[in-house]
């Protein structure tokens, strides 16, 4: 019993050591984390799948999977602080990769030598070198692929949340495959003897498996077909609700934006504050520079006000340099203290380096608070009005 025990931790360990190599390499674009927290993750790792092999021999293989990536995810939260979409991806992608080995360990290892599941598992020797294929196998796998894998995780997260939803899905697909094999292969073995002696019953088995894959991918494959049809119209949609050179809202979808936004202004009587703004000396630098410096411009600008704003304030072009941010629940004096800041900082840039040229906007505010009746031409011509005010004064000035 007790060597049983310690050769159940013996592979435990082996095992998580490969898992947390695995989301090592999966995560060194994210914040580094100190090797000494790998340690102890695959400790803990190690402890708690031992102890499910150890209390629970005789339980279905899906099961200890489930109990298997559920502690790695914990863990790994805990030691690594990754959140939980980088965490549970790389914790998957760990686990299938192990699969994948331990299957490959089963074609090039096991059946070769004609070993049944309890002989190999008995040994150290036999634990020893089939851990050690897996790592192999986990180490090329990384070798080859771990940069994209990292780039497209990061790529979907940021740009698409649908379609990190659409990889969860096809992840959790495969790996119920996945359950499904080992599970295969557990009776397998389990009746060896009467499966070799039967030819029959072993190409009815490899049917079934065949049969229940083709099934599984062909559901999988039109699944995928639909839903990227259906991401793909999206995105062409937003593209064309989009400024194509500065990514904010074109004049259309602006406009509809600020409607919407009265009419829950109305609705919910909160206040609402819209910003015009205007990019001083636009045509100068088109007539001195070309335009493609003063694209630059617009682009620097637009840039600068995106770091400063609201996840939930909106940017739209209106055409031109001229542009407007909707502050949705906001007053005047709100945004004129974020105009305030952004006027700053963009005073502090130098974007021609050949060039002493000061970069300024104009801007003008109008504010709505839901108790009149207002027009969205109305509400845009009062913060117009304003911003050709400020922008007589700054040439005065001059």
């Amino acid at each position: 019993m007790l060597f049983s025990i310690i050769l159940e931790s013996y592979s435990a360990l082996l095992s998580s050591l490969t898992i947390c190599y695995i989301i090592y390499r999966l995560n060194t674009d994210l914040k580094r984390v100190p090797l000494i927290n790998y340690v102890f993750s695959s400790l803990s790792i190690a402890s708690i799948v031992a102890l499910i092999n150890v209390t629970m021999p005789d339980s279905i293989m899906g099961i200890k999977i489930i109990g298997y990536i559920l502690a790695t995810v914990f863990i790994i939260m805990i030691f690594c602080k990754h959140n939980m979409y980088y965490t549970s991806v790389s914790a998957l992608f760990g686990l299938l990769t192990l699969g994948f080995g331990e299957l490959l360990v089963t074609l090039v290892y096991i059946y070769p030598l004609k070993l049944d599941k309890s002989e190999f598992r008995s040994s150290f020797i036999h634990v020893t070198v089939g851990d050690l294929l897996i790592f192999l196998f986990s180490y090329l796998i990384l070798k080859f692929i771990s940069d994209d894998f990292m780039k497209a995780r990061k790529r979907i997260y940021k740009n698409n949340k649908r379609f990190m939803v659409l990889l969860f899905g096809n992840l959790i697909t495969v790996f119920v495959i996945l359950i499904f094999l080992f599970s295969l292969f557990d009776y397998t073995t389990e009746f060896q003897n009467n499966i070799t002696q039967s030819g029959r019953v072993y190409m009815n088995v490899i049917i079934i498996v065949a049969v229940l894959i083709a099934s599984i991918g062909g559901t999988i494959y039109l699944i995928n077909y639909f839903l990227l049809n259906r991401i793909k119209y999206d995105r062409l949609k937003m593209n064309n609700l989009r400024d194509v050179m500065t990514g904010t809202l074109n004049r259309g979808s602006g406009l509809k934006f600020i409607e919407e936004q009265l009419e829950l202004c109305k609705e919910q009587r909160r206040n609402l504050t819209v910003c015009y703004i205007d990019v001083n000396d636009l045509k100068v630098i088109n007539d001195m520079l070309g335009h493609r410096e003063g694209d630059f411009l617009i682009k620097t600008v637009i840039c600068t006000i995106k770091n400063n704003i609201r996840e939930t304030d909106v940017i739209s072009r209106l055409g031109g340099d001229e542009f407007v941010i909707v502050f949705p629940g906001c007053t005047m004096e709100y945004s004129e203290k974020v105009m305030g800041r952004i006027s700053g900082e963009l005073k502090q840039l130098k974007p021609f380096s050949n060039k002493d040229y000061t970069i300024s906007i104009s801007y003008g505010f109008s504010q709505y608070d839901g108790e009149a009746d207002i027009t969205v031409e109305g509400l845009l011509d009062m913060a117009d009005r304003q911003m050709y005010r400020n922008k007589r004064a700054i040439k005065a000035m001059v």
